[in-house]
């Protein structure tokens, strides 16, 4: 605990000021908590908001160590998640592939974290690639270009120019569910909102998409720490 003007906050907690109206608190992946403070707003009142919500944070920060358990208990070395399935890793193989039929990644490499996730995340950006193409065709979609990312927090990305990114994690969520996140790509395509225009287009093109955003409010926080250094 470290004092500030007339109050104790906990070393994980940082201070911010910024041009916003509000006071705020922020509790981010890694645990650590920002305080949010208005240019005009003094430090005790900023002080003051944090002791008030100090219940919350820490019921957050303990949810998030929560998750992260579960998301080091989904992989380790040797196992990696895929399309919703635990999948074996095999390093010291002919070649890099991944063999869904037995739920196997091989990994050329000798045994180690780093060839595990680079590999991993390439067969993944492969799969989307040649899945989100399919889905192109399949629905009659013109698409630009493709990039597959590793983002922070977003699942995916349309731009007016109908270039779409995709998360390369999608690849390891069920089928129906990345499914989904391509069909919402593809809404963006028409409408760049999430006006009630959007959400007929994506459930045209994804009737289930109610079960599928349900998933990733369950599951969807802990499949973005994955592979996360």
């Amino acid at each position: 605990m470290v004092e500030i003007g007339q109050g104790l906050i906990p070393d994980y907690v940082s201070i911010e000021r910024k041009s916003v109206k509000h006071l705020r608190l922020v509790v981010n992946r890694d645990g650590t908590v920002r305080l949010v403070l208005p240019t005009r707003v003094s430090l005790k009142t900023g002080i003051a908001f944090y002791q008030e919500r100090v219940g919350w944070v820490t019921a957050k920060r303990a949810q998030l160590q929560q998750q992260q358990t579960s998301a080091q208990q989904l992989v380790s070395l040797g196992q990696v998640l895929f399309r919703g399935e635990c999948y074996q890793v095999r390093f010291n193989a002919g070649r890099d592939e991944i063999d869904h039929e037995q739920r196997e990644l091989r990994v050329r490499a000798a045994e180690s974290e780093a060839a595990q996730i680079r590999v991993w995340r390439n067969m993944a950006a492969e799969e989307l690639r040649r899945r989100l193409q399919q889905e192109a065709e399949r629905l009659n979609i013109s698409i630009n270009k493709v990039s597959i990312r590793d983002q922070k927090s977003r699942w995916g990305s349309c731009s007016a120019r109908g270039n779409i990114s995709l998360n390369w994690r999608v690849a390891l969520m069920p089928p129906a569910v990345g499914d989904y996140i391509m069909a919402h790509e593809f809404a963006h395509l028409r409408h760049l909102d999430h006006s009630p225009a959007f959400w007929r287009e994506v459930e045209r093109l994804h009737p289930k998409y109610r079960e599928a955003e349900q998933w990733l409010k369950t599951q969807g926080t802990v499949l973005m720490m994955l592979a996360r250094h």
